[in-house]
């Protein structure tokens, strides 16, 4: 519910919901679950709601455990985390997803990063190289994945963050595929981010 640009970050994420024609979306509930409850109820989306009510911090994957009962064999359902502000097309990663046959699709975005700092590399007790304040080029994930529901039979109701869950499907020779985004978006993770 903190506000990015006078809007509740949950807003942005429920209004892409809407955009995407979605019929029910399950939001998953732990801190402050009665604030975020209310402020849902009290909107006037196009789609039913209904709350995963966490008895215990399950992490970014865990709660997945909550909702496998209501699911079809083989429905894929997309996932996203509560901190993001985006402005892309949900529907171009589902048509990425099946077309590709995917299990998990994990949504990236290739990003430049500057180290304030010299880097070295050494042999021994010798300097070997030195780049004074590298740009390196990581590629991300982003925080959205579309799921299809024949992935969460192995998921528990313990704590599980969607890395620790996306290794596991991995290891476990499921086709885990990556969509690349070039649009800009916002991650929310500290005060500063809201401004």
């Amino acid at each position: 519910l903190a506000k990015f640009r006078n809007k509740p970050i949950l807003d942005y994420i429920l209004s892409q919901f809407n955009l995407l024609k979605a019929k029910e979306i399950f939001i998953s509930v732990n801190y402050k679950k009665e604030k975020i409850i209310s402020f849902i109820k009290n909107k006037n989306y196009n789609f039913k709601t209904f709350f995963l009510k966490e008895q215990k911090k399950l992490g970014t994957a865990g709660p997945l455990s909550l909702i496998k009962n209501y699911l079809k064999k083989d429905e894929n359902i997309i996932v996203i985390n509560g901190d993001l502000i985006f402005n892309f097309k949900i529907k171009n990663i589902l048509d990425f997803h099946s077309k590709n046959n995917l299990d998990i699709t994990v949504v990236t975005k290739d990003i430049d990063y500057q180290i304030p700092y010299g880097l070295v590399k050494t042999k021994k007790n010798l300097l070997d190289t030195l780049d004074e304040k590298p740009k390196i080029m990581a590629r991300v994930i982003v925080g959205i994945y579309i799921i299809n529901s024949s992935c969460l039979k192995s998921i528990k109701k313990d704590y599980l963050d969607m890395p620790d869950f996306i290794k596991f499907l991995i290891k476990k020779k499921k086709r885990v595929g990556y969509y690349p985004i070039f649009e800009k978006f916002n991650h929310i993770t500290k005060k500063s981010d809201l401004k």
